[in-house]
């Protein structure tokens, strides 16, 4: 990707249902932002205290510190300190998507935050993303995209996996910062079941989605008209 291109997306906003999904879906975008010491925020939707429900070790308030810990060093991988990181404080597996109790609040503190940062650009899941956290969170983005920042470019990006084969999309070379996304991604150690050890059932990265989302080369789709002013 060309210091242009990267300069041409402007302020940044990333939206992450869970700690992790920020490095699997955009890590290689955030790294050549933070390189280019360009303005992004990061709005973590979830706690992500979801992941190892069974654990004695690590009860929902520790594995809440614990992954919000994670993150941030995840994030420093990649470019971006602490103060960038805003947190809505969601329960894992429980954000309201459009129709549901709890989605105009979800909006609305979304478009507070969006007004005050101004993104020129917005981050944010698939919106045929088969976790359903991820599709509220696009939801979410796209609604308040609309009210407080109507110009701003809008890019999807997947991590479970995509279908929408329909819409346009942006693929981006990010070679020159994979080490630092595969950094980014080992800070998730709980995620690589390398910390929680009491919960047989706990959630670990699959080989398949660490390969893929480990790969030179990540794929945005196009959720704006304006997202195609950008390719390059």
């Amino acid at each position: 990707m060309t210091p242009q291109a990267v300069a041409a997306l402007g302020r940044t906003l990333v939206l992450a249902p869970h700690p992790d999904d920020e490095t699997i879906g955009c890590g290689g975008l955030l790294a050549l932002l933070g390189r280019a010491g360009a303005a992004v925020q990061v709005v973590l939707f979830t706690d992500g205290a979801g992941s190892h429900r069974q654990s004695r070790e690590y009860p929902r308030e520790r594995l809440r510190a614990l992954r919000r810990r994670e993150m941030t060093e995840a994030l420093r991988e990649l470019g971006h300190g602490p103060q960038g990181l805003v947190t809505l404080g969601l329960p894992d597996g429980g954000v309201p998507t459009r129709g549901e109790p709890g989605f105009d609040t979800v909006v609305n503190m979304l478009a507070r935050i969006t007004r005050v940062f101004r993104p020129d650009t917005v981050l944010m899941p698939t919106r045929d993303d088969a976790h359903p956290d991820h599709r509220a969170t696009c939801a979410a983005g796209a609604a308040a995209c609309l009210r407080a920042a109507p110009h701003a470019r809008r890019f999807e990006y997947p991590v479970w996996g995509a279908n929408d084969a329909s819409r346009g999309t942006w693929e981006i070379d990010i070679a020159a910062v994979l080490d630092n996304k595969r950094r980014a991604l080992a800070s998730h150690r709980s995620q690589l079941g390398q910390v929680v050890h009491d919960d047989p059932l706990g959630f670990i990265l699959p080989p398949d989605l660490l390969a893929r989302c480990t790969l030179p080369v990540e794929t945005y789709f196009l959720a704006s008209a304006g997202a195609t002013d950008v390719r390059q």
